[in-house]
C-alpha cells in the first residue's frame, strides 16, 4: 500500500498528473507513466547540460605564461639556399633562370648580397658580392 498525503494528491491533481475515478481510486498506471515521463525529461536535461558544458570546455581559451616561442620550421632547405649560406665572397654557382626569383628572395632574407648574370637562355650565374660593414 502506498501512502500519499492529501496535499500531495491535490497538488498532483492540479498539475493534471493524477486522476481519481468515481470510486476514489487513484489510477496508479497514470502515476507510473508520469514518473517515467519526468525521469526521461530529467535525463534529457542532464544530457543537454553535459553537451553544453562540453561545448563550453571546447571553446574555452587557456592563457599560459612563460611559454617560449618555438623556432620556425621551414622544412628542408633547398640546395641553393644552403649554397648561399656556405659560399664565400667571389664564389659562384649556376642555376636555372626559373629559380632566380627564389634565390634572390632567400639571399635578401639571409642578408647576403648577390650579383647575377645570364650564362645562356636557360641559366644564370650567381656570385656572392662583398658584404659592406
Amino acid at each position: 500500500m502506498i501512502h500519499i498525503n492529501l496535499e500531495k494528491i491535490q497538488e498532483l491533481q492540479e498539475f493534471g498528473v493524477l486522476r481519481i475515478d468515481k470510486r476514489n481510486k487513484i489510477n496508479i498506471v497514470e502515476i507510473v507513466l508520469t514518473i517515467n515521463k519526468h525521469k526521461q525529461i530529467n535525463k534529457e536535461k542532464k544530457m543537454s547540460e553535459q553537451t553544453e558544458n562540453q561545448t563550453e570546455m571546447e571553446n574555452a581559451v587557456v592563457l599560459e605564461d612563460n611559454v617560449p616561442v618555438a623556432p620556425i620550421n621551414r622544412g628542408s632547405t633547398s640546395p641553393y639556399v644552403k649554397a648561399l649560406s656556405e659560399m664565400q665572397e667571389g664564389q659562384s654557382f649556376v642555376v636555372p633562370e626559373k629559380k632566380l626569383q627564389t634565390i634572390r628572395a632567400n639571399a635578401k632574407k639571409m642578408g647576403v648580397k648577390i650579383i647575377t648574370r645570364s650564362v645562356d637562355e636557360e641559366n644564370v650565374r650567381v656570385w656572392r658580392d662583398k658584404q659592406e660593414a
